[in-house]
């Protein structure tokens, strides 16, 4: 059985460290994984889309600590997350 392995480094565009105003819009990007036929990205345990590309815009809309979580997909299945966590 053929296993799909998702090594990706995800890019917070510009998440900036001062404070920020909300809704907040970026693009989250990633490397591509081995044999991905697409991706699965959520925010906050919620989809937010699945796309062939390596990127995709989000939008947060409260203050505070969020995750975004990103997992590849093949006929043999889904790979396990990668996350990232950060603050607005």
């Amino acid at each position: 059985m053929k296993r799909i392995i998702l090594i990706i480094l995800l890019l917070l565009v510009s998440i900036e460290s001062y404070s920020q105003t909300v809704p907040l819009t970026k693009t989250l990007a990633w490397d591509a994984a081995l044999d991905a036929d697409d991706y699965l990205v959520s925010l906050d345990g919620t989809s937010i889309g699945a796309t062939t590309g390596l990127s995709i815009p989000f939008t947060v809309t409260t203050i505070g600590s969020h995750t975004l979580s990103v997992v590849s997909r093949n006929a043999w299945g889904t790979s396990q997350p990668a996350t990232l966590t950060f603050n607005v």
